[in-house]
This record gives C-alpha cells, sequence and structure tokens, in this order.
C-alpha cells in the first residue's frame, strides 16, 4: 500500500469512529501524511515525541498498534481521545490541553541526547503562553536533537489570531529564538515531508520544521466547517454530516442556555456602551454569533487564559464592564491571573462554560474541580443557576456588582420551583417542608426535585451563591427537619458539602446528614449514565440515600 493509499485508509478510520460515535477529528484528518512521514523517518522505539494537546493524534495511535481497538476511543474502558502514557508505551506524555509539548519534548532531548525529540505543534498552540516559554528556553540551551514541528492549519478551536497566525513571519520568529528554521512544506504531501524530516535530522537542533496542512483534510463537510468539525458532541451522518435527530436532554439544555446566553448579551451592547466581551479561544462559549455581529466588543486571545484573564480584569479596572467566557476546563490555567482579579477587586463577570461532570469527556476535559478551586479564593463571588431564567438574572446581577462575579452556565435546565431576585449571598428555599432538607450543588436540581416527588415533606435550598454560602438559611432549614442530603457535582475535598458539614460541627448543629458528591480521583470516560454510576450520582442512588435519612428509625 502506497502513501496514498495508506492516507485514505486511515482517514476513513477516523471519519466512521467519529460519524459513530462523535469526539473531536477534524485536526487529526490534517495531519495524517505528516503522521505518516513522521513514522517512517524516526523510530520511536528509542525516539520520543509529543502532540501538542493531543486533538492531532489519531493516526499517530493508529499506526502505533491501536487500529483494532481505534473504535473504541473515548469510550468507557477503551482508548482515551488524548495522548496517555498509561495507554501504550508509544505514548510519552499524557496531553489534553494546549502548550505543553515543546517543554515536554525538550525534558526528553536533555535527558538522553542519542535520541531525537520530536514536538507537534499546532499553530493554535502557539497562542499559548507555555509553548514561548518552552521555544525561549530551548533556545537559549540549544539541544542538539530537538525537532518542533509547526502545523500550520489557520485554526485552532475557532479560527486562529495572533502575528503569527498567517505563517509568514515563521522564519524570523525561529531565528530570533536561534532555531533552525526549514519551511514552509506541503503538509500532505508526504515524500516531500519525509525527505525534509531526514534533512532536519541531520541538522544539530534546535530545528523548527513548518508545515502548511488543511484542517478536516479528506472530509468535504469538515474542511468547509472545521469549527463544528473539531470536536462534534454527537454521531452524524456520515455522507452529509448532519447530526443525528436523537439529542440528550444535558446537551439540548446546554445548547439553549448558550443561545439565551447569546441573545442576551446582543441585548446588553446597547445597554452598557463600554461593555466588552472577551475569550480564550472558547468563541463558541456563547460568542460566534456575537463576533461576527461586533467584532469591535469581541476580543478573541487565541489559547492563552493567562492573558485573557488579566486583559479583562485591566478592562474592568479602566472602567468598561467585561464578561469574560471560558469553560470550565480551562480555568485552572488562569488560576494565578483570578487571584490578582480577586485581590484588586475588580468588577467584571466571568462566565464558566460545561461546568461540572462531562459525559464521553476525558480526564483532562472534566470540569468537576472549580468550586473547590475559586471558592477558596477571598473577594470570589461564584453563582450556579438552577436554570436558564435565573441565570439571565444572575448575569444582570453580575453586571451592576461592585465584585467579581463568576457564573455557571449550566447543562441544566430546571424550571421547578419559583423564580426570586437575586440578592448579595442569599438562598432561596424552592420547597418548603419538614422532614428532609436537599442541597443540590451544582446541576443536581432535576434530582433534587425527583426526590421531592418521591417523598413528603422535602425541602430544597437553592444555595444559588456557591460563595459567600447563605449558612443562616441552611441552618435554619437543617434545624426544622433534622436531616440532609448535599447532592454535589464536584470533587469532595474543598467542595460545598464538605464546607456545609464543617459549618454545622463548628456550630455543634445535630443532624443527621448525608454527602453525595465525586470522590477524589479522575473521571475516566463514559458516558452521562456511566459517570453518573461511577461517582455515585444517578437517581436511583439519591433517592435511595434520601429515603435511608427519611425512613431511617431514631
Amino acid at each position: 500500500m502506497d502513501h496514498a493509499d495508506m492516507a485514505r485508509d486511515i482517514r476513513e478510520l477516523i471519519v466512521d469512529r467519529a460519524a459513530n460515535h462523535g469526539g473531536p477529528f477534524a485536526s487529526s484528518l490534517g495531519v495524517v501524511e505528516l503522521t505518516l512521514a513522521i513514522m517512517e523517518v524516526f523510530d520511536f522505539d528509542k525516539d520520543k515525541i509529543v502532540f501538542d494537546i493531543g486533538h492531532q493524534y489519531q493516526a499517530y495511535k493508529i499506526l502505533t498498534g491501536r487500529r483494532e481497538r481505534f473504535h473504541e476511543l473515548g469510550v468507557k474502558g477503551g482508548l482515551s481521545r488524548y495522548p496517555d502514557i498509561r495507554e501504550s508505551a508509544y505514548d510519552f506524555f499524557t496531553t489534553g490541553h494546549s502548550g505543553t509539548s515543546v517543554s515536554a519534548a525538550l525534558g526528553y532531548a536533555l535527558s538522553d541526547p542519542s535520541v531525537t525529540s520530536l514536538a507537534v505543534v499546532g499553530d493554535g498552540s502557539l497562542t499559548s503562553g507555555q509553548t514561548f516559554e518552552a521555544l525561549n528556553h530551548a533556545g537559549a540551551l540549544q539541544p542538539k536533537n530537538l525537532i518542533v514541528i509547526i502545523n500550520q492549519n489557520g485554526w485552532s478551536i475557532d479560527e486562529n489570531i495572533g502575528a503569527l497566525s498567517n505563517g509568514r513571519t515563521m522564519r524570523q520568529f525561529s531565528e530570533s529564538l536561534q532555531f533552525k528554521y526549514r519551511g514552509m512544506f506541503d503538509g500532505h504531501d508526504t515524500s516531500l515531508l519525509i525527505e525534509q524530516l531526514k534533512a532536519a535530522q541531520e541538522l544539530e537542533g534546535p530545528v523548527i520544521v513548518h508545515v502548511q496542512t488543511t484542517k478536516g483534510k479528506g472530509y468535504r463537510p469538515a474542511e468547509q466547517d472545521p469549527v463544528k468539525f473539531h470536536h462534534p458532541f454527537f454521531p452524524f451522518d456520515r455522507q452529509t454530516g448532519k447530526t443525528h435527530a436523537i439529542v440528550e436532554d444535558w446537551h439540548q439544555d446546554g445548547l439553549w442556555l448558550l443561545d439565551s446566553f447569546s441573545s442576551k448579551c446582543a441585548a446588553l451592547i446597547s445597554q452598557y456602551p463600554n461593555l466588552y466581551f472577551t475569550s480564550p479561544a472558547y468563541l463558541l462559549g456563547g460568542f460566534q454569533v456575537l463576533a461576527k455581529a461586533y467584532p469591535d466588543r469581541v476580543i478573541d486571545t487565541g489559547i492563552s487564559e493567562q492573558h485573557c484573564m488579566t486583559l479583562s480584569t485591566s478592562l474592568g479596572l479602566a472602567g468598561n464592564k467585561v464578561i469574560m467566557s471560558i469553560a470550565s476546563f480551562f480555568l485552572p490555567r488562569c488560576y494565578d491571573q483570578i487571584f490578582d482579579l480577586c485581590i484588586q477587586n475588580i468588577p467584571i463577570v466571568v462566565f464558566i462554560c460545561f461546568p461540572g461532570i462531562r459525559p464521553s469527556s476525558c480526564a483532562t476535559h472534566q470540569a468537576t474541580f472549580d468550586i473547590s478551586a475559586l471558592t477558596a479564593i477571598p473577594n470570589m463571588t461564584l453563582l450556579h443557576p438552577k436554570g436558564i431564567d435565573e441565570f439571565l438574572d444572575m448575569l444582570d446581577y453580575g453586571l451592576e456588582a461592585q465584585r467579581p462575579v463568576f457564573i455557571h452556565g449550566s447543562y441544566e435546565d430546571c424550571m421547578a420551583g419559583d423564580t426570586f431576585p437575586v440578592t448579595y449571598g442569599k438562598a432561596v428555599r424552592l420547597t418548603e417542608g419538614d422532614q428532609l432538607t436537599v442541597v443540590p450543588v451544582g446541576a443536581m436540581f432535576k434530582s433534587a426535585f425527583e426526590i421531592h416527588d418521591h417523598i413528603d415533606g422535602v425541602e430544597i435550598v437553592n444555595p444559588r451563591f456557591l460563595k459567600p454560602f447563605d449558612f443562616d438559611l441552611l441552618e435554619e432549614s437543617v434545624k426544622k427537619t433534622g436531616k440532609l442530603l448535599i447532592i454535589e457535582d464536584g470533587i469532595r475535598r474543598g467542595g460545598v458539602g464538605e464546607g456545609i458539614l464543617a459549618r454545622l460541627q463548628e456550630k455543634s448543629i445535630r443532624c443527621e446528614s448525608i454527602l453525595m458528591t465525586i470522590p477524589d480521583a479522575f473521571i475516566s470516560p463514559g458516558t452521562w449514565e456511566e459517570i453518573f454510576n461511577d461517582t455515585g450520582l444517578t437517581l436511583d442512588k439519591v433517592i435511595a440515600a434520601a429515603e435511608r435519612l427519611v425512613y431511617r428509625k431514631n
């Protein structure tokens, strides 16, 4: 089989798997020829390779002994969607977020000068600060065995931005960092790539090899819409690219929230003439339509969460209104900058997309840590809505608050219960009862109302503010019912539930209690039902816990 036939065969596998299961794949389609060339030139029984993020990694998985299991990518007990050192001896660094590859490859290069160490970096990752740090350091150290392959396809999740985004200044950039430069080459010409990689291997590095590819190459719908096919959530028709009609409730609620958020933001522009919308390469978090209609109001910083948070803070400090949109699983990348924001107590709004448990995602893209991470910071205000209407009220509240306000965008649109004005630090009762207090934290409101429907006398307390938490209302409720069930879709350690139990103990308030939350562990891929079952948060287990509390004999 020649290189062209091999490339077609690999692309067929990649597209078929994605059509049947969903998940990221357009980036991998763009580097099939590059991967074939890499595999022919280098020997990964001794050489090392680290792919940035891992979105470009699928052809490499197929070519390193995982072809027969490739259809299991991203399913429970199957292959990881990203590089994973536990999965294969040919995976040399577990990745999932951008910016790590050059640093990791440099470590391997310094450890063993007899091997060649490669980093494969998409041009989207060139907006990531760690990439610059590692390139700068490597240029100073001058390892002779480091090759950095930069794949220029013009995209991260959205269209790429920045001074390096068109690739024309890459030679000057590379040479300013004391790298030898080769490129830019056709990234879909396997023979040319083999020739150029062999030439780079003969140079005393560090070397940058610059190639140009097409994201989604070989599958026309992905070539025409790289954003949609960057990571389709659900199976789709292979011929047309259209998503199958079956859409799960969690995804439909999430889409409704993003549509409502986007429409709300457009309406806010006339109300606030100094309102800016910022995002670190995550315009799909509610800003895609807005960016086209109001390009002067929407600032996409690229994959640079630290920069985006500081820029947003500075815009707020200068007297502007700011709404920043960022995915929960990217939030840890700017944790230090959140401290800077809160130390100065600057009034901006941060919209946190997709918090909590995420179906079919690997550990790097679960979003179960932000509650414990954010509530530890002084001056932090963190809200979680039970549904879309409450979310929009919280957005209005945040824009008028004189402090940093972080708001979860939940997968869950729970319409049960009344709507109340948002008051700083105040929870509300959604139902009245005297047998059991239920506190849903995160996207657990529908479960709470199921408990209410199964058991008489259930009082549901909606915290609204995860920080500052309304302990007064909670204590009042618990003193009445004497029993407490907390259901939380964040990690246990440092979470809201732990804080509640500690507070009750400190104040010597006696009650029977059960805390149901995610254990201190990384979550493996699976469907919504599989992950909830593994973490013990399925509806039947939640109801059973409530029944144990209510019907337990004193």
